[in-house]
Parts: C-alpha cells; structure tokens; sequence
C-alpha cells in the first residue's frame, strides 16, 4: 500500500514512517485526525528516536484524534497484534482529543483490551499511563494490568488513599507516593529484584526483594485489570496515554515523561 493514498490532504510536513503507518489506521478504523495533532504525534516518535528509547516500546496509545475511533488506534503495537484496542462500553461521549476533558473517561464499568499477553512481554518490563484526575474511589482501582493467582503485571492502587502500587512477575510490590493522584505513572522492572515506580518522571519508590518471573497469560486491559478474564478494579477517571515495552532505566524513564508531557501540551491539552 502507498501510505499518502489513505491521506486526505497534502502533509506540508515530512513525516516518519510510523506515523503515517498510524494514520493508515485512523482511516482505516473510521476515523480522522487534524494534521496539527498528527505533527504531536510525529515530535512524540522524534524525541523517542532521539532519547534512544523507540525500539524499547512495544506498545504506545495516544488517545489522538477528533473522534473515539481514531483513539482507539495505537501508535505502535505488539508485532502479530492488532493495532487497535479492543473497545468495551466506551462511547463517542467519553472522548475528547483536548482541553480540560481530554482523554478518555471512564465510569467504573468500562475498560479496553490490549491484547497483548502478559506474558509476552519481557520478563524485565515497563508499563505507562497517564492518570488525569485523581482516584478517590476505593479498594483496588488499576490503571491497567492482568493477574491470576501469584502472577501479577499490574500497575494501580491496593488502596487508593495512601500508595500508588505496581507489579510484574509477582506479588511484590513497589509502592508509594502517597495517595494515587493524577500525574504519569511509570513502572519499570529492570531486574529480577529491581521494581522501580515514578510519578511524572520521578521516582517515588523502589523494591530490590527477589520477585518471580511469573506472568498471567491474560490479556492487559486498559482502566482496570483482567482477573483470569473478568474486568475487575476499574477506574472512573479519565485517560490520555499509555505504553508497554521493555524495561526503562531512570534516565529513560525520565525522556518518556518529557516526550509524553509534550505530546500532551502539544495537543492542546490541560496538564498537571
């Protein structure tokens, strides 16, 4: 396919090959993006490219676009995957690409599906959301994740008021912070007894206990967890990013914060 056939204009800018990949998916998915916010979305990837850290995301959701359907196309995406999330009770409503209410906004109820296996992710992995609000709601909330039994690859809040939490391989946890407010959340695994969790860029605790290896072979959802294949712990906050890949040291950690901050600002979107 010739990528520019799908476009609806002629770019005034040259773009990377993954991002006119990504808009092939907008169209294709029924929707349309501005070509300011496909210009964001570009800077995103050069400041990736230029940080060195690209190749080590395996998965990227931006939540761009004028419409739900083109935020539901990722960015990049698991090779073998689909390159669109799997929607669950989201609607048209619930989405809006900028301004106060940028995001996605959930209810409680509603979450979206990777499909990418837990455990097909490195054993020493990263995952990434950006929480727009705060989480006053109780017990379990998660940002995103999957479990079953003593695998855990999760990241959210055990309890909401006082930690933010995450987990991969195991039932050990990094945790802290304070309670779970808006901000953008990294977690990253780099070793078998290395769990680091930051907040905007920052680190906010580590865990150097041995952990397992273990991970669920469950798809990760999106504004909750898959518990063995049901939805549970949903959050009704809104959204406006996330990632999967490799494991990110804290220097890596801090070049995603800042190509991500700059996404959002680029899109005109009100931000901490």
């Amino acid at each position: 396919m010739i990528l520019t056939k799908s476009l609806n204009y002629v770019p005034r800018r040259v773009f990377r090959a993954e991002t006119l990949q990504y808009l092939d998916r907008i169209h294709l998915n029924g929707g349309s993006i501005s070509e300011a916010s496909l210009v964001a979305v570009d800077q995103f990837v050069v400041e990736c490219k230029a940080a060195n850290i690209w190749t080590k995301l395996i998965e990227v959701g931006p939540f761009a676009g004028a419409n739900l359907n083109a935020a539901l196309v990722k960015l990049a995406y698991q090779v073998g995957g689909s390159g669109v999330l799997t929607n669950s009770n989201f609607v048209a409503g619930d989405y809006a690409e900028t301004g106060a209410s940028a995001g996605l906004l959930g209810d409680g109820t509603k979450f979206l599906n990777t499909g990418v296996l837990a455990d097909s992710l490195p054993a020493h992995a990263h995952m990434s959301f950006y929480l727009r609000e705060d989480i006053v709601q109780t017990g379990n909330r998660m940002l995103m994740g999957a479990l079953s039994a003593s695998d855990h690859t999760w990241m959210g809040a055990l309890v909401p008021a006082t930690a933010s939490d995450f987990r991969i391989g195991g039932t050990t946890n990094a945790s802290g912070g304070g309670a779970i407010v808006k901000g953008f959340y990294t977690g990253s695994r780099e070793g078998p007894s290395s769990l680091s969790l930051y907040r905007d860029g920052t680190l906010i605790n580590t865990n150097a206990s041995a952990t397992g290896a273990g991970r669920p072979a469950f798809a990760i959802y999106l504004w909750g967890h898959n518990s063995s294949g049901s939805a549970t712990a949903r959050i009704a906050n809104r959204g406006c990013f996330y990632s999967l890949g490799e494991a990110l040291n804290a220097t890596e950690v801090a070049a995603l914060n800042t190509a991500t901050r700059n996404l959002q600002i680029a899109l005109n979107r009100n931000i901490n």
